[in-house]
């Protein structure tokens, strides 16, 4: 009983929806009938499977040919023929003609003669389906491009073809200006169909790849530029542009000439307003000196790490606070520790914190000062030893814009244990040569008495008893005479040598004119005797012991005359010139014997001589104690000389 009024029930609510939908419709033709009467519509359209019928209403206003005649676009009506049965005004100022010649021909004849077969492949296509295609129209004597689309409908249950003709001029000069801006950039744009096959080709390609554009267009860009993208990367690119996104990678590419070349490339899909992908748009950037640069850089740093992990002393990067983030192998052998002991301990690994350097202070605010340090602090392993370490250290910012400072530490615990040792060695050295110079000026000095008895007894036994001996004793007398004579000459010279030292005045500005007149006068009689001529050139103020430098001159004036020739007027010229601004060089030059080049060193040794007594008196002594003088003056001296030719001695001093 139940179920048979639930039944009726829902039978009754079915009968009231179907009443309800019944009265809608009613409403909805009442509506139409209004409107058809009042005007507001003059068409009817009702779809049947791919098509469209089109009900035209008698007596209508017709106010949709109001709006199709003012769109810009050209609006026709076509025959499946494709004669036109209807044109807006639109299309007639677009063939600057009037309508009257337009209605009632085809439009293929306004189509410039060498697209017409192609607007014969759209009349068919449209029969059926919606199609397009870019043809150019005939205006008088010229032709511009038009965008053709054609629908098939049905009008008054008559097969028809709706037709928009939209005039591409203004999207052709756009094009143009695009194509300007796109050949003023620096980098080269490729655009490519779907295929591959290059439609666009700017100035900067031509100039990068080498192809004229007119070469180019219609090629697979493929097969004329890319050189060696990989499977992954043209795969991962076709995934990305078919999803519509953009692809940026590096690839190598072919220059005309063969060469290849890196590039830097994006590529991005250009849909229509269909979504039906039409091009794929290139831009490719030359990085041959960017990959230069990179290449360059990534060898110096490898150099430099390089150097820094095969260096000899501790290298560190740290922070100004003290962080240790990294450190060479060298500093793990020094310190005793790993690098991430290091790390992890900071600057408090490396310097006792409990016993600090008290330099380390004054190093950190000169490193903050002027941005770097160098000198000496002391270290500690990670036994606890400590150890003295040569430290330089700088600032500097990373790439990133972070402050960062080197540290370069050498331990010399050895140099410092042998620069002590050298100190203890100089120190007794020091010693030993002032005992040996005292010695030697006692023992000279000592020495003079007994050998002044000597000599004159052997001189009084010579007068007294000459003749009264044999031939023998005479002759033995004569040697310890001479003999005593020569050791006199001796000891004079070597208590010269030790005067050097022993004797010596503090250096203070000194006039070397008035020095070198002085020497003249001492050996004035050699000069005469020897018929000598000394020039001497305006001479400066230089840092010496007058007494001293007197002597220097002395010697190598002397010298000058006893070594000269004796078939050449002898001649001694003395002059000076500055080498920089502290030094002066003096020279003394003559036009004596001169000196074989093998001994221009033996010469300056003690008691070194070239000649023998009987040619030349002297004992060798002299120029010895010109080069230990001028030594002692923080000089040095030379020779230059030839054979025959004359020598000049050379030495230098410091200006007052």
């Amino acid at each position: 009983m139940t179920s048979d009024l639930e039944r009726l029930t829902e039978e009754v609510e079915r009968q009231a929806r179907a009443v309800e939908e019944l009265r809608a419709r009613n409403r909805e033709l009442e509506e139409t009938l209004d409107a058809i009467g009042s005007g507001e519509v003059d068409a009817i359209v009702v779809s049947k499977e791919q098509r469209r019928q089109v009900y035209t209403l008698e007596g209508a206003d017709h106010p949709y040919r109001v709006l199709v005649e003012n769109i810009r676009e050209g609006a026709l009506t076509l025959a499946e023929t494709g004669m036109i049965l209807y044109a807006n005004t639109a299309f007639a100022r677009m063939r600057r003609q009037p309508l009257s010649a337009i209605l009632g021909t085809s439009l293929r004849d306004q189509i410039l003669p060498r697209d017409r077969d192609r607007f014969d492949a759209l009349l068919q296509a449209s029969q059926s389906r919606s199609a397009r295609d870019e043809l150019r129209i005939c205006s008088g004597t010229a032709s511009f491009p038009v965008l053709i689309s054609m629908t098939p409908m049905e009008v008054d249950g008559g097969p028809k073809l709706s037709v928009v003709v939209t005039d591409r001029k203004e999207d052709a000069d756009r094009l143009r200006l695009l194509a300007r801006m796109l050949d003023s950039v620096a980098d080269a744009v490729i655009a490519t169909d779907p295929p591959g096959r290059i439609i666009y080709w700017n100035e900067a390609a031509e100039r990068m790849y080498g192809w004229q554009a007119a070469e180019a267009m219609g090629q697979s860009r493929n097969e004329l530029v890319v050189a060696d993208l990989s499977h992954a990367d043209a795969d991962r690119m076709a995934e990305q542009i078919g999803c519509g996104e953009t692809w940026s990678g590096e690839y190598r590419v072919h220059h005309r000439d063969g060469h290849l070349f890196p590039v830097r490339a994006t590529e991005a899909p250009v849909y229509d307003e269909d979504g039906e992908l039409v091009a794929v748009i290139g831009v490719s950037h030359d990085i041959t000196r960017r990959k230069g640069a990179e290449e360059a850089l990534a060898e110096s740093e490898e150099r430099y790490r390089s150097l820094v992990e095969n260096s000899i002393d501790a290298v560190l990067l740290t922070a100004p606070d003290g962080s240790i983030l990294a450190a060479n192998a060298e500093a793990s052998r020094i310190f005793g520790m790993t690098g991430e002991e290091m790390i992890r301990g900071g600057r408090d690994a490396i310097m006792d914190p409990s016993d600090p350097d008290p330099r380390l202070a004054a190093a950190l605010e000169e490193r903050n000062r002027t941005g770097r340090f160098q000198g000496e602090l002391t270290f500690r392993r990670k036994d606890g030893t400590v150890f003295p370490g040569e430290v330089a250290s700088a600032v500097f910012r990373d790439m990133s814009g972070a402050v960062r400072t080197t540290m370069i530490i050498r331990d010399v615990t050895d140099r410092k244990e042998a620069e002590a040792s050298r100190q203890q060695y100089a120190e007794r050295l020091r010693a030993s040569n002032e005992e040996l110079q005292r010695f030697a000026y006692v023992a000279s000095h000592d020495l003079q008495e007994p050998l002044r008895s000597i000599v004159s007894f052997s001189q009084l036994l010579n007068r007294r008893y000459k003749g009264r001996l044999d031939e023998d004793a005479d002759e033995y007398i004569e040697f310890i005479v001479d003999g005593g004579r020569r050791m006199q000459a001796l000891i004079q010279d070597l208590l010269q040598v030790s005067r050097v030292e022993i004797g010596a005045r503090p250096l203070e500005p000194t006039d070397a004119a008035g020095v070198v007149a002085g020497a003249l006068r001492l050996i004035e009689a050699p000069i005469r005797e020897a018929g000598e001529v000394v020039t001497v050139d305006p001479l400066p103020r230089v840092m010496a012991d007058a007494a001293q430098l007197e002597q220097v001159f002395t010697n190598l004036i002397g010298n000058a005359i006893k070594y000269h020739r004796a078939d050449v007027p002898p001649r001694v010229h003395v002059s000076a010139r500055q080498t920089g601004p502290s030094w002066w060089e003096f020279a003394v030059a003559d036009n004596g014997i001169g000196i074989e080049a093998e001994y221009f060193d033996r010469i300056f040794e003690m008691f070194r001589r070239l000649h023998t007594k009987d040619e030349y008196e002297g004992t060798g002594i002299g120029l010895a104690i010109v080069k230990k003088i001028v030594e002692r003056h923080g000089g040095r001296v030379w020779v230059e000389s030839a054979l025959g030719e004359g020598s000049t001695f050379f030495f230098t001093l410091l200006a007052a």
